[in-house]
């Protein structure tokens, strides 16, 4: 298992896959982007992926991943964090939120200003975990904290669902 860290998107996915992910990928994008009103770019950027062992369980390895991610505040090992978190479980994956008060809401409500994405998505014949970035999640203080764990995360995740 790599991961890295690229902007470009993966060549060779499936055509009929990639219209689905992709549409996702907006609706996630356009969600952080009426939040924080600081999103440019709708496809997000892609903070790293991870090819997955033909004998990965899918689910197994997404509930894992979001279990580690609703987790990360209160387990203590990357406390404290800045700007407070909302993980919502997804279909193919998971999504961390970074959220702050909201400019023009209620006293106490918060908006997303940057999110992190996990989905699980094929690549011609193999599985890959695609890790991207929305909104303003490059200049957010907690970005790198969360991205220095995930790799560890990954790969117990791996671990769990291959068993």
């Amino acid at each position: 298992m790599t991961t890295r860290a690229r902007s470009a998107p993966v060549v060779g996915v499936d055509a009929r896959r990639r219209r689905g992910a992709n549409a996702d990928v907006k609706a996630r994008a356009r969600c952080v982007a009426r939040a924080s009103e600081a999103n440019d770019d709708d496809d997000g950027i892609q903070l790293g992926t991870a090819k997955l062992p033909p004998t990965c369980d899918e689910t197994a390895l997404c509930d894992a991943l979001y279990q580690w991610a609703s987790t990360l505040t209160s387990s203590g090992q990357n406390l404290p964090f800045a700007l407070s978190q909302r993980v919502d479980r997804t279909n193919d994956g998971f999504e961390l939120a970074f959220l702050t008060a909201a400019k023009n809401g209620a006293p106490g409500e918060l908006a997303a200003v940057g999110a992190i994405a996990a989905s699980v998505e094929v690549a011609g014949q193999e599985k890959v975990l695609m890790i991207r970035g929305y909104g303003n999640v490059m200049n957010l203080v907690d970005t790198p904290v969360v991205m220095g764990a995930m790799p560890a995360a990954i790969r117990r995740a791996v671990a769990m669902s291959s068993a």
